[in-house]
């Protein structure tokens, strides 16, 4: 009878957790030597304030740059980074529906977005705004009040975000998104690919 109540329990507990929304906001700004965010969580009336850490070390962002120095003359995780970017443009389209599915199940309230970023790599820089403004488009069509500025940097490297928005999630409504994603043949043979040459 013990057993069969806890059992019950926890089942009254997956429905609820999956069932019932999660309503987020959200505070984020990334600078070039540090960031800062803010995010409060309430579900079933019990909010949760979440505020990591925001300030870097200087032995941290020593121990970075000499990291990134590191892999910029590292030949074997330059060929990872290639054979990744192959598996992307196979799978893009896939990748693509399951983004949309997924801002498609989340409920945004208001939405803002102020961003400039460049990458060592134009063409990266290029793919990378037509994705933004193709993910933004979505969220502009179901949020009231969304705001946004893109600016793409195609001459040097630098990231800047402020961002900030509340919206309301249930997880059920992922679930579509995450089988259909998974079910695709091409999805199913890359990752089996990648993960036969990592291991």
């Amino acid at each position: 009878m013990i057993i069969f109540s806890v059992l019950l329990l926890l089942l009254v507990v997956a429905i609820l957790f999956f069932f019932v929304a999660f309503d987020v906001t959200f505070r984020f700004t990334l600078e070039k030597n540090s960031y800062k965010t803010n995010l409060k969580i309430t579900w079933l009336g019990i909010s949760r304030n979440i505020k990591p850490s925001s300030n870097k070390k200087n032995e941290q962002q020593e121990d970075e740059i000499k990291t990134e120095r590191s892999v910029k003359h590292n030949p074997t995780i330059v060929n990872d980074l290639s054979s990744y970017s192959s598996i992307f443009f196979e799978i893009k389209n896939p990748i693509f529906r399951f983004v949309s599915d997924t801002l498609k199940a989340i409920h945004f309230r208001s939405f803002s977005l102020d961003m400039r970023y460049g990458f060592d790599d134009p063409a990266y820089t290029g793919i990378l705004c037509g994705f933004l403004h193709a993910a933004l488009g979505i969220v502009k069509r179901s949020c009231p009040q969304c705001n946004y500025q893109i600016v793409p940097c195609f001459n040097n490297e630098i990231l800047e975000i402020d961002a900030s928005g509340s919206f309301r999630i249930r997880l059920y409504r992922f679930i579509p998104g995450i089988l259909r994603f998974m079910s695709r043949k091409v999805v199913i043979r890359n990752l089996w690919i990648s993960l036969r040459n990592k291991y």
